[in-house]
């Protein structure tokens, strides 16, 4: 009986000592080290190009604010930023997700690995 209880707490600590292992982080983890520091970044050049747009809206709510020359001219400023906006986040992406720029590579079969590991 003694026997039995000693197995069966040591299966049992070989269970828990099985599913504490320490998980060490992968090549493509590391990679992504700087994904959330892309996520800030991406959401940050968001805010600060759509808040034209918001504010334009705003100033269209209340009459007399702003001339219509003015509301033009910020509704133009406002389109042009949200432009850049998407075009800034594909820059993003490359300059801080090796990951991305994996991928991106793959996609435009720029990826030489790939193609002379099919030969």
């Amino acid at each position: 009986m003694l026997e039995t209880e000693s197995q069966s707490l040591n299966n049992k600590y070989n269970i828990t000592h099985e599913h504490t292992k320490e998980i060490r982080p992968t090549k493509d983890d590391e990679d992504d080290a700087g994904s959330p520091i892309v996520l800030v970044m991406v959401v940050i050049l968001f805010l600060i190009c759509n808040a034209v747009s918001l504010l334009v809206n705003i100033f269209d709510m209340i009459e007399g604010l702003l001339s219509k020359n003015a509301q033009m001219a910020l509704i133009d400023v406002g389109n042009i930023l949200v432009v850049f906006n998407a075009t800034a986040n594909f820059f993003i992406y490359v300059g801080f997700s090796s990951s991305y720029r994996k991928k991106l590579k793959e996609i435009l079969c720029l990826d030489n690995s790939k193609s002379t590991a099919n030969l």
